[in-house]
């Protein structure tokens, strides 16, 4: 097997991995793009103000937990 065998076979193989990481990514954007919708919309409509907010605090807490470390 030739050298550019090789590199072709690589580079398709490499070429296939990141469009499958890409889509993931995309899907898992989406994902959270959709539940945070339907939390949002969800706890808007009960009244419960924390409950909405939960999320943010929760990220904010560990953001602080990773900047003190």
């Amino acid at each position: 097997m030739a050298l550019s065998e090789i590199l072709n076979d690589y580079t398709k193989k490499l070429s296939k991995v990141i469009g499958d990481a890409f889509a993931a990514i995309l899907i898992l954007l989406l994902l959270i793009f959709v539940v945070g919708e339907l939390w949002a919309v969800y706890f808007s409509k009960s009244g419960n103000a924390f409950m909405l907010w939960l999320p943010v605090v929760l990220l904010m807490v560990v953001l602080v937990v990773k900047a003190l470390d």
